[in-house]
């Protein structure tokens, strides 16, 4: 009698799995006909919008505005350092370490404003780049409608801890990049 169970549970197991195995690779066979792919370097489409140049002149505003400060500090350091060789013989111990004092604070404050420059260069840098970016998503959202893509995959990530581009293989599908750039009235020679 376990036998007979035993022998009716596996059939009835094996032809179970049969029918959801040809039920599973049909779905992927009805889906893949209707998956439109396109793929874009949107990093790129961003770079080529004309508001571009003015937020690259505005970052360089910025970034002249740091330096600036920046080198009347390294000068104001370096009158001190010059000072202080110059009278090292007629001061006092204590007055000795008071203007090294100054220096080394002075040192400090410079290593704090580039840090900060950094800091308030990635915001300024966020912030003047994200309408733009916006434009391009609704560019895209709005291409994904019209051309029925299922998906839009970027070709290229910046990495963020250098910055720089990363590349990445070119997947099946199509370049939506000539259409996104027609749709934001670029002319692309």
């Amino acid at each position: 009698m376990k036998l007979k169970t035993i022998i009716f549970t596996a059939i009835g197991l094996c032809s179970f799995s049969t029918l959801s195995v040809n039920a599973q690779s049909a779905k992927p066979k009805e889906s893949t006909d209707s998956i439109k792919i396109g793929y874009i370097d949107k990093e790129l489409l961003v770079m080529q919008l004309p508001d571009m140049l003015w937020v690259q002149d505005s970052l360089i505003k910025v970034e002249n505005s740091y330096a600036s400060l920046y080198q009347q500090m390294e000068a104001e350091r370096s009158r001190k350092i010059e000072e202080l060789i110059k009278t090292k013989d007629n001061l006092t111990e204590n007055m000795l370490m008071l203007k090294q004092k100054e220096i080394n604070d002075l040192s400090q404050n410079m290593q704090f404003l580039e840090k900060i420059a950094m800091q308030d260069y990635q915001t300024i840098r966020q912030n003047l780049e994200a309408p733009l970016h916006q434009k391009v998503d609704s560019v895209l959202e709005l291409i994904g409608k019209e051309y029925k893509f299922t998906y839009i995959t970027k070709v290229r990530w910046i990495d963020p801890m250098t910055n720089k581009p990363i590349e990445i293989m070119v997947p099946a599908g199509e370049n939506v990049m000539p259409i996104a750039q027609k749709k934001l009235g670029l002319i692309i020679r």
